[in-house]
């Protein structure tokens, strides 16, 4: 008989429930005291909710990781200190209050966001066994860094790599927010929830976000006869590209579309936002702190001169660039790229005074990150692995499966199809963005702020290009298209409110062909979302046997989590290459010798190491003639204090093999546990 199922969703709403107090309010303290724009003109509460957000995401996780060098503890102390000022600020009376009927239909989209992430994540129970979201790929690292840090805060040992003694080299501030709310749990809520939680909020703070950038850039001047601009945001931010031309031309080639994981891997992707918001909501978040502090330098640039204020902003500006290279490395190098270009223009405007500011606020952010910073030249840089950025055209796999091999043809290829290559991936975006420039010209730049978000995507674009990250995939030249997508989102959306869909609107000549176009590429976009959304769910990379073993290795490990010390090594099979192991990240709260080759390597741990403790361990899961006596030798010379063996272990139902000859601490009919006499079990 199978198991009942655990259900995560109550575990996931609650830890989507302390983000509000824990994770929101302090945004407030940052917000007013740091003079945030936005702040002092949002005149409702849900404004000032929204400004705070963006600004927790700013300096929060910074300050967290510092406190989370004197342990896990301290980071919730943090938290809470900040959270009870940040309180008392939202409770304050606005200017104006929201009207009832925008509360309520921002109430009821909240509502379906929540319960649609909840849909998108959780397991799903199925007659014979359980089926994982396609994203419990991405969430098994994310759940197993927020327990490391819950356990012993900043920075996290390496949970897929047993190397005692050295942290993780890895961008993991986004996690001292997840573990901040796993700590506030008091044992309700696990490492998985919590990551789950707070993604329920990554899709509300990109909406605001995307609306606090668009009002501060003055990309459309008020228009009482322009079309609202939240209703058109909000679809805009359910749209992709053109995935699904690419799709349906990727079939066609025979070479080119093996091994897809993803609806939009057909291609060196540029994520839908909603993928992203499910997906990566860290570096999402990188994208918001990016954002507060380029708006906070263009604020400044544009006031009139005052001392106070300039601290303020240029302290809200570091904190901002300080969390934001500990969110998302990919994304920070985005930005370095666009405020390069920024730093050239204000030499040649001669404004010293926004030169001083922000080479301030650059160093700030370095010398509050320099703790972190340090971690990853000492992983990444001295460690002797190889270069994490290389040099490469982009790649296009619709053409690429044409060229027979690596080399300089491959190379023109991938140059010459840039330009369709990202038609393709911004579709309604790139026509919308086309047509505003079309309209508006030198116009369209109207603040400093407008200047910045377009310096910005022009660098990320050039970084993305012709830059990949090479420790493991390509996270570089995806990542760092967040800021062309945030311009071409916005300038897309002024597009919209000067008429782009409303033929007799005043002021405004679209060609007919054009606005067909983009309403054809919107149409498109958003049935190859709800195919995406429907692929990430059904998760086609589940065999009958992993459906079927499901439920039993989440119970193994329930039981393991209720029986077990923390910091006990325990080890299921090792997969190799770029498969995954789950369990002991998604469902344990233990550290490995070795999970995987994948996350083992994202997290800092040597190449070399990581291939060769694989190869040691393998045959202890895998040799059904190996004597148990050297099964035990092989993983107490491990440090192993728990073996895990599973129905699709080769040694789980050979009658010989040596877990049949030992007497397991824990079985179940698709899972045996053994415990390893004699290990030093930890970390």
């Amino acid at each position: 008989m199978i198991p009942s199922l655990p259900y995560d969703g109550p575990g996931t709403l609650l830890a989507a429930a302390l983000c509000l107090p824990l994770l929101l309010a302090p945004g407030a303290v940052f917000a007013q005291g740091l003079d945030a724009p936005g702040w002092a003109q949002a005149r409702t509460r849900l404004d000032r909710m929204a400004v705070a957000a963006l600004c927790s995401v700013a300096g929060l996780p910074v300050l967290l990781d510092l406190a989370g060098r004197f342990g896990s503890g301290p980071m919730l102390g943090l938290a809470l200190a900040l959270a009870a000022p940040g309180i008392l600020i939202l409770a304050r009376r606005a200017p104006e209050r929201t009207p009832p009927r925008v509360l309520a239909l921002t109430a009821l989209a909240v509502a379906l966001h929540a319960l649609f992430v909840v849909a998108m994540l959780v397991d799903w129970p199925v007659p014979g066994g359980a089926v994982q979201s396609l994203m419990a790929l991405d969430y098994v690292k994310h759940a197993a860094a927020t327990w490391a840090i819950a356990e012993a805060g900043t920075p996290p040992y390496n949970p897929a790599f047993l190397a005692p003694g050295e942290p993780a080299s890895y961008y993991y501030f986004f996690y001292t927010l997840t573990a901040v709310i796993e700590r506030a749990g008091f044992g309700l809520i696990s490492g998985r929830e919590a990551s789950f939680g707070l993604a329920i909020w990554t899709g509300p703070l990109l909406f605001a976000l995307a609306r606090l950038v668009y009002a501060q850039a003055r990309l459309a001047p008020p228009d009482p006869d322009a079309p609202r601009a939240e209703p058109w945001l909000v679809l805009l931010l359910l749209t992709t590209g053109l995935d699904l031309i690419g799709i349906a031309a990727l079939g066609l080639l025979p070479r080119a579309g093996a091994g897809l994981a993803g609806f939009e891997q057909w291609n060196t992707p540029v994520d839908a936002w909603l993928t992203s918001a499910l997906w990566v909501p860290h570096h999402v978040a990188a994208l918001a702190a990016a954002l507060v502090g380029l708006m906070a330098l263009a604020a400044e640039h544009e006031a009139p001169p005052r001392l106070g204020r300039s601290l303020r902003r240029v302290v809200l500006a570091g904190l901002a660039f300080a969390s934001l290279a500990g969110l998302s490395i990919y994304v920070a190098l985005g930005l370095g790229a666009g405020l390069l270009l920024w730093l050239g223009r204000l030499v040649l405007l001669r404004h010293g005074a926004s030169l001083a500011r922000t080479a301030a606020a650059g160093l700030l952010a370095l010398a509050l990150a320099g703790s972190w910073l340090a971690t990853i030249v000492r992983g990444r840089v001295l460690g002797g692995g190889p270069a994490p950025l290389a040099v490469e055209i982009r790649r296009f796999p619709l053409l690429d499966s044409l060229v027979p091999d690596d080399g300089p043809a491959q190379g023109l290829v991938d140059l010459l199809a840039l330009p369709l290559s990202y038609g393709l991936e911004f579709g309604a975006f790139a026509v919308g963005a086309a047509l505003f420039w079309r309209l508006e010209g030198r116009r369209g730049f109207t603040g400093e702020l407008s200047v910045l978000l377009a310096l910005c995507a022009g660098a990320a674009l050039l970084v993305g290009s012709f830059v990949k990250s090479a420790v493991l995939f390509n996270d570089l030249g995806t990542r760092v298209m967040l800021f062309p997508q945030l311009a071409l989102l916005l300038w897309t959306l002024a597009a919209i409110q000067r008429g782009l869909l409303q033929p007799g609107l005043r002021a405004l000549v679209i060609p007919p062909r054009a606005r067909d176009a983009f309403v054809a590429c919107l149409a498109i976009s958003l049935v190859g979302e709800v195919l995406g959304m429907v692929q990430f769910r059904r998760n086609a990379t589940m065999t009958g046997q992993d459906v079927a073993l499901l439920p039993f290795e989440r119970e193994a490990w329930s039981w393991l989590a209720a029986h077990l010390p923390r910091g006990t090594v325990v080890q299921e099979h090792p997969r190799q290459d770029f498969d995954r192991a789950l369990g002991y990240g998604l469902y344990g709260h233990f550290p490995s010798a070795v999970a995987d080759h994948a996350n083992a390597l994202l997290f800092g741990g040597s190449e070399p190491a990581i291939r060769a403790r694989i190869a040691r361990l393998i045959p202890v899961f895998a040799d059904t003639e190996l004597p148990a006596g050297e099964a035990m030798a092989v993983s107490a010379a491990e440090r192993i204090g728990i073996l895990v063996i599973t129905g699709r272990d080769p040694v789980f139902a050979a009658p010989a093999a040596w877990p049949r000859t030992i007497r397991p601490v824990y079985a179940n009919p698709g899972v045996m546990v053994f415990a390893v006499p004699g290990p030093e079990a930890a970390r």
